[in-house]
């Protein structure tokens, strides 16, 4: 019978209860795999072999052939052989699936073979018919309430109010208060993720006045360990690393720019609005936010959040590769901002919530149109000054250069012969590389400071020689000067051709071709797209075989890290190798045209003959170079980049139907969901319509999933449990009311998360004891919050509380992150070339290195999040491996010495004890544990050191429960 009973509940459990994280590995990895593959033979219309694939409960019934998954034994299911191809049945018949496929549908069944419940969950249901206006009736798409407050006898708050009003209705009511020492232990890591000091819990406990919790309220919020704190929470979102994953794990470009941003944003309080508007349109605000100590615009540098995915280094399908990054963006950014999961809409429309196939695509438009780039963040009002200087200096300078080449008397008399590309089309460049420069007073580009002026100050590319007779290194001191680092990008074409053929002199530039949006150019497959510009004495032709790409989108990409000039003159794009003429051009004719009209002389084929006889001239070399352009750059701050998104050329996507990027539907303009009735964007990408948008009064989820993850954090479960979910999969909100008001009274206190924050810890609820006297069956779960729930530390906390305690936590904020302590087992390709500390000099753990292919054990240990999606709700897991890694690992060890010795600092051994218990969990201890602690260092005195016994006490209290958890 028991046995019975237990397969019973495995099997109800498997079919009916799942996950949300594996209901969307089912949703965008398995359903597409058996729809396009299985269910025209075996679903609705046909059952071939008696067999149907389109539930759980019909794989588990199976067949003429029998089960087709072994719930006993997952690994021994018929699905995985016949897929496999290891017995006579093959399936499917017409050609064996992917190995990709294969390796998911194995996981699949590994994992138990999740089904969400639902989702065709009998071998009768039918699936509902997408009905867009019935599902715009969920309760998160409905705009926001204003609530009356509850009344409630002798409450002040509230917050209080909603929370005591669903209690008396089970005629339930709070805990007693927590003492303050547990209270101040909570708010502690609550706020800065790290334990009071004994100083500050001497001065609360003394502290007799009635407003001495608020006091400390507002002490913890406003220190800078409050950000470093908040900024994790908020790192989880962003799946935040500084590698790129995969086989090698490539570094990114400066990451930890990024981790900084959002510590100062919650140490500044930036309103919550305005964060969201610089993460998606931070190079587009109108009114970028300047970090005045800094002198760098911190706007821009809130956009590397859609950079941080996991990257491939040489996927085969570039355009599957492209498609697999968007998805992942935008899976990160519905459910970061509006906790909904839209990339399950990827191959159909949205199986429960109310999201359509057509929202999917008008977003990933948006991110097409998009581009990413090492933006420069300097702020222009740094450099501008300067730049004027400079523009003056070579105004003059192009002033003397013209009259010296139009007072020219013995130019050749005899024609110049010429080579031209030969039926090669048409000079692209012009149409490629418009000109579009920003002058001072128009918004800054973020491309580099070559771009902040207008032609004249001398920008980083010359679009044709019809800008100037001479290119800028052809004379001594006419060219830009060294340390003037810039980019260009040409506009967004699709490769129709076997070559690309470009043309340009200069010297140290990097060319690429960003094909699909694909930066990470590498060996074997995409070395071909990148190459170097090393030609300073003449103009030179360069290939680019794109016979891969045919097709695909694409744009070139011109990078100057600071040394560089270049001419841009000629591309052509051909499917056989160019052919030249040969074209005589009349040099006087050609310099009397010039000298009339300099501005608008446009025959580049004359101006190149014309460049190249002036080039030869000795009379022209000897014009001297201006020494004031050399003493000006020296004048130049270094210019910094970060990650950054900036504009592209605006394009909108096409369906694709199925997910398949190869049948093509209808294509779908910008615009946020469907459902919410926005017009569409119409403004180059989109995105600064669409953080509008997101933070607009009609939006009524931008508010409601960030007050909600805000409460998540401070009471451990969110109002709405599935924080990153708030669509039919996820839970309702257990006080509805209390949501929407919460959400309201965020907008109008000007969306500060700090005044959010505080008006939850100083409810009574929060500051409710965690102590129940029996088990309350009107609320087995605590929904309704009679008492404070019980939270463990999370993986940062407990690491960073051993170092505060230990004496060895350094508070040195922001800069590049510690590389990781490399243990002997820690193997494999992308290595860091060297170890850093043990204790990684006592950084906070925020600060540590996040690499996506070596985890901190420690950390991973304590469900330190996997970097690859949302992850707003940690695990709470209770392993051996955290014992073991208390037990044994030598960070542990070696903090319980140092934390020992600074116990041993007190002479007298009483106060040494007593000190050690509130340094660890801020209460004295108990007569009975005294004892214990005593009888130990007695025993452990006689046959070692006073260190190593104290040692021993400290290694031991680390690896008890109370240290780990909060009550």
């Amino acid at each position: 019978m028991t046995r019975f009973f237990f397969l019973f509940a495995a099997l109800v459990f498997s079919v009916g209860s799942v996950r949300a994280e594996d209901a969307e590995f089912f949703e965008k990895k398995i359903r597409p795999i058996l729809f396009d593959n299985c269910i025209s033979c075996h679903g609705v219309q046909k059952q071939k072999a008696d067999l149907r694939l389109d539930s759980k409960e019909a794989l588990i019934k199976g067949g003429e052939g029998g089960p087709v998954l072994d719930v006993k034994n997952p690994e021994k299911s018929m699905l995985l052989d016949v897929i496999s191809y290891k017995n006579d049945t093959k399936m499917p018949p017409k050609a064996k699936l992917k190995d990709e496929e294969i390796a998911l549908l194995n996981q699949w069944v590994k994992m138990g073979s999740p089904w969400p419940a639902g989702a065709a969950a009998s071998t009768t249901a039918k699936v509902e018919k997408f009905d867009l206006q019935k599902r715009a009736g969920h309760w998160s798409l409905q705009q926001i309430k204003s609530t009356p407050v509850p009344t409630v006898k002798a409450v002040q708050s509230p917050i209080d109010c909603f929370l005591l009003a669903k209690l008396e209705e089970k005629n339930l009511h709070y805990a007693p208060p927590a003492d303050k020492a547990t209270l101040l232990r909570r708010l502690s890591f609550d706020l800065t993720g790290l334990p009071p000091t004994i100083g500050e819990l001497d001065a609360f406990l003394n502290d007799k006045s009635p407003n001495a919790y608020t006091r400390q309220v507002d002490r913890l919020l406003a220190s800078p360990r409050f950000g470093e704190r908040w900024a994790r929470h908020w790192l989880d979102l962003a799946r935040y690393a500084e590698t790129m994953g995969h086989e090698f794990d490539f570094d990114m470009f400066e990451p930890w720019r990024y981790r900084d941003y959002v510590i100062r944003a919650f140490n500044e309080d930036l309103p919550y609005d305005q964060f969201v508007k610089e993460h998606l349109a931070g190079d587009l605000l109108p009114q970028p936010r300047i970090n005045v100590k800094n002198n760098w615009n911190e706007s821009i540098l809130g956009t590397a959040f859609w950079h941080l995915y996991e990257a491939k280094h040489s996927p085969v399908d570039i355009r599957q590769d492209m498609a697999d990054r968007f998805d992942n963006q935008l899976d990160v950014f519905s459910k970061t901002f509006l906790a909904s999961t839209l990339s399950c809409a990827k191959c159909h429309d949205h199986k429960f919530d109310a999201i359509t196939m057509r929202d999917y695509y008008s977003l990933m438009g948006v991110l097409e149109s998009a581009r990413y780039a090492k933006g420069f963040i300097d702020d222009p009002a740094r450099v501008l000054p300067v730049l004027h200087q400079i523009d003056a200096v070579r105004k003059g300078q192009s002033d003397k250069l013209r009259n010296q080449i139009a007072a020219f008397k013995d130019l050749p008399k005899q024609p110049v012969e010429i080579r031209v590309p030969k039926d090669a089309g048409t000079n692209l460049v012009s149409e490629l590389f418009q000109n579009r420069l920003p002058d001072e007073n128009q918004r800054y580009s973020g491309e580099g400071p070559a771009f902040t002026l207008t032609p004249a100050s001398g920008e980083l590319i010359k679009l044709d020689k019809a800008w100037q007779i001479l290119p800028p290194d052809a004379v001594a001191g006419g060219h830009l000067p060294k340390r003037f680092p810039g980019a260009r990008r040409s506009k967004t074409f699709s490769i129709d051709s076997d070559y690309i053929f470009i043309r340009s002199q200069g010297n140290h530039i990097t060319a690429r071709l960003i094909v699909e949006h694909f930066q990470l150019i590498q060996e074997p497959i995409y070395g071909g797209l990148q190459y170097g510009i090393h030609s300073p004495a003449e103009p030179q032709w360069h290939t680019i075989n794109t016979s891969m790409w045919k097709g695909r989108s694409a744009y070139l990409e011109l990078i100057d890290s600071g040394n560089g000039e270049i001419v841009l003159d000629d591309i052509r794009f051909t499917d056989k190798p160019l052919q030249f003429d040969k074209v005589k051009v009349d040099l006087p004719e050609t310099q009397k045209a010039w000298s009339k009209d300099p501005e608008h002389f446009r025959d580049a084929v004359a101006i190149e003959a014309l460049n190249g006889w002036l080039r030869t001239s000795a009379e022209l070399n000897k014009i001297e170079p201006d020494k004031g352009m050399d003493e000006l750059a020296k004048k130049l701050p270094p210019i910094r980049q970060a990650m950054t998104l900036i504009e592209g050329s605006p394009q909108n996507e096409k369906v694709f139907i199925r997910g398949n990027y190869k049948k093509l539907g209808e294509e779908v303009p910008h615009r946020l969901f469907e459902v919410l009735h926005e017009p569409t964007f119409d403004q180059g990408s989109g995105r600064l319509e669409l953080a509008d948008r997101l933070c607009s009064a009609e939006n009524p989820l931008i508010r409601r999933v960030i007050v909600n993850r805000v409460w998540q954090h401070l009471f451990g479960e969110g109002i709405v449990r599935t924080v990153d979910d708030f669509g039919v999969q996820g839970e309702r909100p257990s006080h509805p009311e209390l949501l929407d008001w919460l959400a309201e009274d965020f907008s109008q206190q000007g969306w500060s998360i700090k005044k959010l924050i505080r008006q939850i810890v100083t409810t009574e609820a929060y500051k409710q004891s965690s102590r129940m006297e029996a088990i309350v069956t009107a609320d087995p779960q605590n929904r309704l919050l009679h008492h404070f729930p019980l939270k463990r530390l999370e993986a940062e906390c407990v690491r960073d509380s051993m170092l505060q305690m230990a004496g060895r936590l350094n508070l040195t904020m922001e800069g590049p992150g510690v590389a990781p302590y490399l243990s002997d087992s820690m193997i494999g390709r992308g290595r860091p070339g060297a170890s850093g500390p043990l204790d990684a000099d006592g950084r906070r753990s925020i600060y540590l290195q996040v690499r996506r292919n070596f985890m901190n054990p420690m950390l991973a240990a304590f469900d330190y999040p996997t970097p690859f999606s949302t992850m707003g709700r940690r695990g709470v897991s209770n392993v051996p491996s955290q014992a073991l890694i208390l037990l044994n690992n030598p960070l542990v060890h070696q903090l319980s010495t140092a934390w020992a010795k600074r116990l041993l600092t007190e002479t007298n051994p009483e106060n040494r004890l007593q000190l050690l218990y509130r340094m660890a969990y801020a209460r004295l201890p108990s007569l009975d544990e005294l004892k214990i602690a005593k009888d130990f260092l007695s025993e452990a005195g006689t046959a070692q050191s006073e260190l190593d016994s104290w040692t021993q006490l400290a290694h031991a209290v680390l690896n008890t429960k109370e240290f780990i958890f909060i009550p």
